[in-house]
């Protein structure tokens, strides 16, 4: 169990049996094996998933509130907003606070040593984007995570870069901002709240970063984040400008439009049409076959 308070694991806190969770829930969860194909130093082999989709649909319905189970009843987007908090919890762990790890066998050992540590990296950005976390108490808790920035070797901030992006060189993560990816997952609350202070703490809106050097209104556009987007417009983000792909952020969104349009009809691209009209085109020197194979999240 993982106490609110609690800021480290230790023999005691961890499962001594790895079937008791199953033993306990009796059926309505199962362990499946994991066929995700990206994140593969992130995903185990195994997952744990509910033993049929009506289980979720009768512990997620109004029948259940008002039955003698209402205990095991819940709300989809509050149950995202737990496990946002748990994954935060056990990545800002103090065991996670010596940041980049520059041997790949220390890193592969701390996720054997850490179970739940790939989960939460992959995962809590997920929860976030899935519950649009507006409470203060939520978003004080993202904001104080990525603030580990700061913390020497980039601290838990840049641990959690290198299990999203095992490869990743730590130049890169000294020099991507938390905006950055913050616009890259869709957090459209933690940008606003990053926005609000930017000016105060002196936050560069347009600090290049990723592998390739891009800003985040760029990544926002690429990850189709519209209200990212339209937040980080309204807050001046600069629209000129190419990253080292060669690719603007103007030729970016006319090409996103011309492919939606062409694949699902004009009714799709209102979103990429907002973009093209208040971002100018700059001419790139790459097309969309070599954007492909040279960008790499």
């Amino acid at each position: 169990m993982l106490g609110d308070d609690q800021t480290s694991v230790d023999d005691e806190t961890r499962l001594s049996q790895d079937d008791l969770i199953l033993r306990l829930c009796q059926g309505l969860i199962e362990i499946q094996a994991n066929t995700a194909r990206d994140y593969d130093q992130l995903a185990k082999s195994t997952r744990i998933v509910l033993g049929h989709s009506s289980v979720k649909t009768y512990l997620a319905s109004s029948d259940i509130r008002t039955s003698r189970a209402s205990f095991f009843g819940f709300d989809e987007p509050a149950g995202n907003a737990v496990l946002m908090r748990k994954c935060l919890q056990y990545l800002s762990f103090s065991h996670f606070q010596s940041g980049y790890c520059d041997d790949v066998p220390d890193l592969a050992n701390l996720t054997n040593d850490y179970p739940l540590l790939a989960y939460a990296a992959y995962s809590w950005a997920l929860h976030a984007a899935s519950t649009s976390p507006t409470s203060l108490a939520d978003k004080t808790l993202i904001l104080r995570f990525l603030a580990t920035k700061t913390l020497p070797n980039g601290g838990n901030f840049a641990l959690w870069v290198q299990l999203l992006i095992p490869d990743v060189d730590r130049a890169s993560v000294e020099r991507t901002q938390p905006l950055y990816y913050a616009a890259s997952f869709g957090l459209t609350a933690v940008v606003a709240t990053i926005l609000e202070s930017a000016h105060r703490d002196g936050i560069d809106i347009n600090a290049l970063g990723g592998r390739f050097g891009s800003t985040p209104l760029f990544v926002a556009c690429w990850r189709d984040h519209f209200d990212v987007a339209r937040l980080l417009l309204n807050a001046g983000a600069r629209t000129e400008g190419k990253d080292s792909s060669g690719f603007s952020v103007g030729s970016l969104v006319r090409m996103r439009a011309r492919e939606v349009s062409k694949l699902y009809g004009p009714d799709y691209v209102s979103g990429w049409t907002e973009l093209v009209e208040r971002i100018p085109e700059e001419e790139s020197w790459m097309n969309r076959t070599m954007l492909d194979t040279f960008i790499r999240w």
